[in-house]
């Protein structure tokens, strides 16, 4: 069982073959009746905030690891600097 999320038919489950994206073995059948405009419009609001939100926790996602990648750029700096400040101090001896 599937359900579909295209404008006209959304939110209805239907039944149909496991490969139906791939090739189409032919069997399909509906399992709900058409909805209300009502509920088609609530469901395609739904579907587009939840879109926005997934949206919105990509970028979240990618900025907090820009930021580790940072932090982790940061932290090899100050070891490059100890090793560099180290280095110099051996060199004076």
């Amino acid at each position: 069982m599937w359900t579909t999320w295209k404008t006209k038919n959304i939110g209805i489950r239907f039944f149909g073959c496991p490969n139906f994206k791939v090739a189409d073995c032919g069997f399909f059948k509906w399992h709900d009746v058409e909805l209300s405009e009502r509920a088609k419009n609530l469901l395609h609001e739904m579907k587009k905030e939840n879109d926005a939100l997934k949206r919105k926790i990509r970028s979240f996602n990618s900025r907090n690891n820009q930021e580790d990648e940072l932090i982790e750029l940061k932290a090899e700096i100050i070891e490059l600097k100890v090793e560099m400040k180290t280095t110099k101090d051996q060199l004076k001896v």
